[in-house]
C-alpha cells in the first residue's frame, strides 16, 4: 500500500522561512505502529527523493500519542521537487504486512 492510502492526514507546509515539514498521521494506532515500525522512513529515503543529501534532513519525528509522523526539510528542498508531498505520497510504498 501507498502511505497515502493508510494517511487521515498528508499535507506539507512551511514551518519558517528555511523549513518545510510533511505532516502525516494514521486512523489506527495499529497502522501507526506498522509505518513507523516498518523502518521505510529514513533520512536516506527522504534525501533521495528530495534531491538532497541525508544530513539536510532536519528530522523524522514520530509522535505515537497523535499517530502522526513529522519530516523536516530545508524549504529549497521541497522547491526542488514539482509538487513537495506528491513525491512522498505517490512514491513512498509501503509493502510490508499492511
Amino acid at each position: 500500500m501507498r502511505l497515502k492510502e493508510l494517511a487521515t492526514v498528508l499535507r506539507s507546509k512551511s514551518a519558517g522561512p528555511f523549513m518545510n515539514t510533511i505532516d502525516i498521521f494514521l486512523e489506527t494506532d495499529e497502522t501507526y505502529r506498522r509505518v513507523r515500525d516498518s523502518g521505510i522512513l529514513t533520512k536516506d529515503l527522504i534525501a533521495e527523493l528530495y534531491h538532497i543529501r541525508p544530513e539536510e534532513v532536519l528530522g523524522i519525528f514520530f509522535v505515537d500519542e497523535a499517530r502522526g509522523i513529522k519530516i523536516t526539510v530545508p524549504s529549497q528542498a521541497a522547491w526542488q521537487v514539482e509538487t513537495p508531498i506528491a513525491v512522498i505520497s505517490m512514491v513512498l510504498s509501503i509493502t510490508s504486512p499492511f
